[in-house]
């Protein structure tokens, strides 16, 4: 745990205690699990808060310590520091919490201390930096001023042809990942995700959530709801939540890899315009170039776009029905989540700038983190494979380069309403 990550929610106020059903949520429970439904707005209360920004990197073109390929990843150190995984260089560059250059280190290859095709960041139970490696199967171990100690060993699913290990989160001494597992069969193929739970040696400990879509070659359909379905995230204590669907629900399971609880809010879901659809077709079809292959799009937006549970009392979450979804610009709000699973205030967040077509956020504690340009540069990097119409476009336009905004949230300035 950061030691400046703390929960800062009695700060604001937040107001913890269970309330009777008079505030309208219910509870039922169901083959041991408790199911929590709230309505649609808060039980406690709607607040603004303002932030602050605290720096921004990455516009001085003439200093090369602040220019960006693309940024794929960031980790903040007990002590503040902000590490900036660049898949495109391989390379990771940390800045002081004030947003000034410190060292890099890191690079292209497969001996020591370099690496291949770089995808996330995470500092491990024992305060080591990991680097992982999916399509390479390595996880290199560092220490935070770039000392390569070693490889850390993975498990290996059993029965999977191919396998890849991403997003990993570190939490009540254990390591968290998103496994993708993939089997063969004749004219067929079966995708597994599944969430588990590592230690450092590489023993999986736990599963949490695991969800399968079978794939028939002869009859080849790509649904957009089952290319990428889970969103989740661990709270400090192990426990994990995960959204499996394109609805508002959240699965609470114990360290130990029970379902407790599914969390849900009466909730309207955010209908696309035929345009909107012919943009969720065409990133589907992006990079696959198979003309008979069938799309099936949703006719709604995913109700949870991301979520967030450390340092927090409960999930954050934000949903398609903030705010700011749609617009070109704006942060929009987060539903926060309190300890007995109730939809408890609903916080929009006031000058940041972002876009939600472009950037990337990252909550950590109470900074907010912005990758400016993050879909173009991930798209200018998967040029090679994409169609021919998408490779001209994107030949027609150079991207941005990526810059990264620290904001700090603001409690003092919180509002009511």
């Amino acid at each position: 745990m950061h030691r400046w990550l703390v929960v800062f929610i009695a700060v604001i106020g937040f107001a913890l205690s269970a309330q009777a059903e008079a505030d309208g949520v219910q509870r039922e429970w169901r083959g041991g699990v408790e199911f929590v439904r709230s309505p649609e707005e808060p039980t406690d209360s709607s607040q603004t808060w303002k932030t602050r920004e605290m720096w921004r990197i990455g516009t001085d073109e003439e200093n090369e310590d602040y220019l960006f390929g693309v940024l794929n990843d960031l980790e903040v150190d007990e002590d503040g520091n902000v590490y900036l995984l660049d898949m495109q260089l391989a390379e990771i560059t940390v800045f002081s919490p004030d947003g000034e250059y410190i060292r890099s280190f890191g690079g292209e290859g497969e001996g020591p201390g370099e690496f291949q095709e770089p995808r996330n960041l995470l500092f491990t139970p024992s305060g080591k930096l990991c680097v992982v490696q999916p399509v390479a199967h390595r996880c290199s171990l560092l220490t935070k001023e770039g000392e390569y100690l070693g490889e850390m060993p993975l498990p290996e699913p059993l029965g999977a042809t191919s396998w890849m290990l991403v997003n990993p989160r570190t939490a009540a001494g254990g390591i968290y990942w998103q496994s993708f597992e993939t089997q063969f069969g004749k004219d067929e193929m079966l995708q597994t995700d599944r969430l588990i739970r590592t230690n450092e040696v590489g023993d999986e400990i736990c599963e949490y959530s695991r969800v399968r879509r079978h794939i028939d070659f002869a009859n080849l359909t790509v649904r957009e709801w089952e290319t990428n379905p889970i969103r989740w995230n661990v709270d400090p204590n192990g426990r994990v939540h995960v959204n499996s669907g394109y609805g508002y629900e959240i699965e609470v399971w114990s360290p130990e890899g029970e379902l407790e609880q599914k969390l849900s809010r009466k909730f309207a879901r955010k209908r696309r315009s035929a345009a909107e659809r012919d943009v969720a077709r065409a990133r589907l079809l992006r990079g696959r170039g198979m003309d008979k292959m069938k799309i099936e799009v949703s006719d709604f937006d995913r109700d949870i776009n991301w979520m967030d549970v450390q340092g927090w009392i409960g999930p954050v979450v934000h949903a398609s029905d903030s705010s700011s979804v749609g617009e070109s610009t704006g942060f929009g709000a987060l539903d926060f989540f309190d300890a007995e699973g109730r939809y408890a205030h609903r916080v929009t967040l006031e000058d940041v700038d972002f876009e939600w077509k472009q950037d990337r956020a990252t909550l950590i504690g109470d900074r907010l983190f912005v990758l400016k340009n993050f879909a173009d540069a991930r798209r200018s990097i998967g040029a090679g494979y994409a169609g021919s119409s998408d490779r001209e476009s994107l030949d027609a336009r150079e991207p941005e380069p990526m810059s990264v905004i620290c904001y700090l949230i603001d409690t003092d300035e919180t509002q009511s309403h």
